[in-house]
């Protein structure tokens, strides 16, 4: 579920963004309000909101100084103006800050839902571009093992690539300058998993994204996975992160990382 932060200082505004859409149909809740930037910049810190409605005149810290700290402090927050000023000036300014999208009031449910998905769209494509980056971290392997960490990031650019269709041993060590056969004893001298162990494990950070989207079949989240067979996509989904895909996408939050599954060393392929 994507989180979603309301910022107006009118009552009346905040209950028509509440209630005007059905948030958790479009896979959307709302985490918290804020009639004031102060307040909502508290928010923000305790409760890392994905995207945030925010007005522009508000007491204390208006909007743009919100978004301006906001921006700052957090940068991959999603920040959405929603504005009753028409002020190409306003705008040009918020744009320089890094506001994503700016709304001008009234704004229809529709157009608002539509400029939340857009946001929640791009957030997936950014948590899809930093999956390797995430196993990386997470593999990690032996400190003075640069040449064994090389390699594994070459596989796993490769895996990038191919992990929808069938990425093969053969031309994942071509892809890392190295023979199949010194890829396996790399991947597990370094690493302790196999080159099959390791696709999996990427296809599995993918599903996870996924599966954050409600309107998803969880049949059709492994199709877009890279797993032909449900059954053995939930299987070793189960195997990776200690859940079904199903009790995953029911979790709060359910957006951990490699790091935080217990793979272990025992996968199944």
């Amino acid at each position: 579920m994507l989180k979603l932060l309301i910022v107006d200082d009118e009552p009346t505004i905040r209950r028509g963004i509440r209630e005007s859409i059905d948030w958790a149909s479009r896979g959307v809740v709302i985490v918290g309000e804020a009639d004031n930037g102060e307040k909502a910049l508290e928010l923000v810190r305790a409760l890392s909101p994905d995207i945030v409605l925010v007005d522009i005149v508000m007491p204390r810290l208006d909007g743009l100084a919100f978004c301006d700290r906001c921006r700052s402090e957090h940068p991959g927050i999603h920040l959405i103006i929603v504005s009753g000023y028409d002020d190409f000036a306003l705008a040009q300014k918020a744009i320089r800050i890094g506001v994503d999208d700016y709304l001008l009031k009234p704004v229809g449910a529709e157009q608002m839902m539509a400029a939340v998905e857009k946001a929640g769209r791009s957030l997936m494509l950014g948590e899809f571009s930093g999956i390797k980056a995430r196993l990386l971290l997470s593999l990690g392997g032996p400190e003075g093992n640069a040449s064994g960490r090389r390699i594994l990031a070459l596989v796993l650019d490769y895996i990038e690539s191919r992990y929808l269709s069938e990425p093969d041993l053969g031309s994942a060590g071509k892809a890392a300058g190295v023979t199949p056969n010194h890829l396996c004893k790399v991947l597990r001298a370094s690493f302790d998993m196999t080159f099959v162990e390791i696709v999996n494990l990427y296809r599995i950070e993918v599903a996870k994204i996924h599966l954050r989207d409600p309107n998803l079949k969880l049949y059709d989240v492994a199709d877009k996975s890279g797993f032909l067979d449900y059954h053995y996509f939930a299987k070793v989904f189960k195997k990776v992160t200690g859940r079904t895909p199903g009790e995953y996408r029911d979790s709060p939050g359910a957006a951990g990382t490699a790091a935080e599954d217990n793979h272990g060393h025992d996968m199944i392929t």
